[in-house]
C-alpha cells in the first residue's frame, strides 16, 4: 500500500445510503439516484464505491429486494423502493452528493446473498435434461 491511500479515510461506509448518478443500462444520461454502498474501493490515490440502485420502479427482476421505512436508518426514502442487485456501478467519491440513511444491517446482509448468489456461476444443463 501506498503512502497516498493509507492516509484515505473514506467519507462513507458498506451499508450507507447515498445519492449518485447513475448511469443507465441504456445509454441514457445519468440520473441521480439513491444507492447502497456495497465496497469502499481504493484505486490509487482516490476512493470508489461499489454502489447497487435503489429505484421506485417494481420491475420484474429475480435480484430485487423490496425496501420499507424501517429498513433505511437514520433516513428515509420518499417513495415505495426496491434494491435492484444486477445493477452496480462504482462511483469515485466526488461524485457522491450526499448519505441519505443506512441500510439495515440485517437487510444488507440479505442483499450481499442474493448478489454472491448472482454472481456465482450456474451449473450447465446436462444433456439427459435437453432431450
Amino acid at each position: 500500500m501506498n503512502t497516498a491511500s493509507a492516509l484515505l479515510v473514506p467519507l462513507y461506509s458498506v451499508g450507507d445510503v447515498v445519492v449518485v448518478p447513475f448511469p443507465s443500462s441504456v445509454g441514457d444520461a445519468p440520473k441521480r439516484r439513491p444507492a447502497v454502498v456495497l465496497a469502499v474501493v481504493t484505486y490509487g490515490a482516490t476512493l470508489d464505491y461499489l454502489v447497487c440502485l435503489i429505484t421506485s420502479q417494481a420491475a420484474p427482476d429475480p435480484t430485487r429486494m423490496t425496501l420499507t421505512q424501517a429498513d433505511i436508518l437514520g433516513g428515509f426514502l420518499s417513495l415505495q423502493s426496491y434494491l435492484r442487485l444486477a445493477y452496480l456501478y462504482t462511483a469515485s467519491e466526488r461524485l457522491i452528493a450526499r448519505r441519505v440513511g443506512l441500510l439495515a444491517p440485517d437487510r444488507l446482509e440479505e442483499a450481499l446473498e442474493i448478489l454472491i448468489q448472482l454472481l456465482r456461476p450456474q451449473p450447465e444443463p446436462s444433456s439427459a435434461s435437453l432431450t
